[in-house]
């Protein structure tokens, strides 16, 4: 979990240092970096594999409202979790080790 969430706060902070602004992203390729920016702007990023259909659901209903997210922004970040719940990966993984 530590591993997560140092990968977490290191891939946001090189998401921070990349130009463009958050209106510019789209979901054409840009979906993780305004994953990180919208999300962990405020709280840290949750495992969504951890919640059911139901309470994740619920939560991302809310945190659209929060953050302000623009529809298809909603979109494009419901379908990245969704993509990630379904994964045996983390949303953030570092390179292996060689």
């Amino acid at each position: 979990m530590r591993i997560f969430l140092l990968s977490c706060a290191a891939a946001f902070f090189w998401a921070s240092c990349q130009t463009g602004t958050v209106e510019t992203l789209s979901a054409s390729g840009d979906v993780p970096k305004l994953y990180l920016l919208k999300c962990a702007k405020c709280h840290e990023l949750y495992d969504p594999k951890k919640y059911d259909d139901a309470d994740w659901g619920m939560w991302m209903n809310k945190m659209r409202k929060k953050s302000r997210l623009k529809p298809e922004q909603f979109e494009a970040i419901q379908n990245y979790t969704a993509e990630l719940r379904s994964r045996e990966i983390s949303p953030i993984q570092s390179a292996p080790a060689k």
